[in-house]
């Protein structure tokens, strides 16, 4: 993933690897029940910082989404600056 990710970024080509334990993609503990997709619209210049991000921290980016939103479960004071930010 993170290899694919780099060759878009790049316009390389993807460097295929079969073997997803060769892959360095970090991953949250997740719960292991079904997880449900979800469409996010983001403009280009958040899609890039997003991508970015992911690329640099070696994962892809819906880790990053999945770790923000434990983060938001976990931190009252944090979900409260969002809620402020929300309803400005």
């Amino acid at each position: 993933m993170v290899e694919r990710m780099r060759s878009t970024a790049t316009r390389e080509k993807p460097i295929r690897v079969g073997d997803t334990d060769k892959r360095r993609v970090k991953e949250l503990p997740s719960d292991p029940g079904e997880r449900v997709r979800v469409s996010l619209d983001l403009s280009k210049e958040q899609h890039k910082a997003l991508k970015r991000f992911a690329l640099e921290a070696e994962t892809d980016a819906s880790a990053v989404l999945r770790a923000l939103l434990v983060r938001l479960e976990a931190d009252e004071a944090l979900a409260d600056e969002i809620r402020a930010e929300l309803s400005k």
